[in-house]
């Protein structure tokens, strides 16, 4: 133990060249190591987690969020394995109409020259992530508001939902400001593959400007992926039957807000749209790709490669993915 005492300040050092499995295992050689480590859990987790992930956007941290720690790791870890999954999901799934063939097209799953736009979808799952977090913990630190159940039945319950979507809407622009405008397209993008995990779903209880994911972010079903986060896309795919459960707790969770109150909730999202959509186009129009681009451009390569017969070319097939 004494040998190990005097050993402490190169035992921290490897520690902090550590990834996130070598850390983990280190935790489990013996005590004194491990309360080392969690003496230390807020510097080393810093650390350790510019060591181990590699997209910038996964690292950033909403300033109203916990100091770093080994469960903040293992978070980002589990979400480095679910979003490639989704995205790949979201791509396959999600059908762009090219000229040529005269179909709805995506990319299949799988195939590596869709890996950049994957990439690009992967990120904007972070952002999501991120701006679903801000919510999450705004709400867990404000306890003004009553149960959801309750919520928007009266003026007071109404100014203290308009406060914190203010705080909320403050905190994201704050995360916003972070971002280049690369970075908020490639939200902007992920956002448009989304869709694809309700195809088919009876939204139709809720209004016309109330369940499309895509329109300009007038509707409260924008407001609600944004709190909500990556996890309504991940239990949607998961089976039929979860997404119908899915879809189910979107209309109750309308059903139980007043006008007031969605209209609130609809306001704040529509006011992070516009800012987001400012962001992307912060240099112009220029360097500016959208989805369909990377779904034209990926067909347009294999026919002039002699790779596809656009004469011959059936609708490319969905395929379905355990996400968990």
């Amino acid at each position: 133990m004494e040998r190990l005492v005097q050993a402490k300040p190169i035992l921290l050092q490897v520690i902090l060249e550590s990834d996130l499995k070598t850390l983990l295992s280190l935790r489990l050689t013996s005590k004194a190591i491990y309360d080392l480590i969690t003496a230390y859990e807020t510097s080393i987790s810093k650390c350790v987690a510019g060591r181990t992930f590699s997209n910038p956007i996964l690292l950033l941290r909403p300033n109203n969020h916990p100091e770093p720690s080994i469960k903040w790791l293992l978070q980002l870890q589990h979400r480095t394995l679910v979003a490639p999954r989704l995205s790949t999901l979201a791509v396959d799934h999600q059908r762009y109409y090219w000229r040529f063939s005269g179909q709805a097209m995506s990319i299949p799953a799988f195939d590596p020259r869709g890996d950049e736009l994957r990439m690009r979808v992967d990120s904007g799952l972070y952002i999501l992530w991120h701006l679903s977090d801000i919510a999450v913990v705004t709400q867990a630190l404000d306890r003004t508001i009553e149960p959801s159940r309750y919520l928007g039945l009266g003026p007071r319950q109404n100014r203290l939902v308009r406060k914190q979507e203010a705080e909320v809407h403050s905190k994201r622009l704050a995360l916003l400001a972070q971002l280049d405008p690369s970075q908020a397209q490639d939200f902007e993008i992920m956002h448009s593959f989304m869709g694809a995990a309700f195809d088919n779903s009876n939204l139709c209880d809720l209004n016309p400007l109330d369940w499309g994911l895509f329109n300009g972010g007038l509707s409260w079903l924008y407001w609600y992926t944004l709190r909500i986060g990556p996890r309504l896309f991940v239990q949607a795919w998961e089976s039929e039957s979860s997404r119908e459960m899915v879809v189910q707790n979107i209309k109750d969770e309308w059903k139980i807000r007043s006008k007031k109150r969605a209209d609130i909730e609809r306001s704040y999202a529509h006011r992070f749209h516009l800012r987001i959509q400012r962001k992307v186009y912060a240099n112009g129009l220029s360097g500016v790709t959208w989805a369909g681009d990377f779904i034209t451009d990926y067909w347009e390569k294999r026919r002039l490669a002699g790779d596809i017969d656009v004469h011959q070319l059936s609708d490319t097939a969905g395929v379905r993915l355990s996400i968990c």
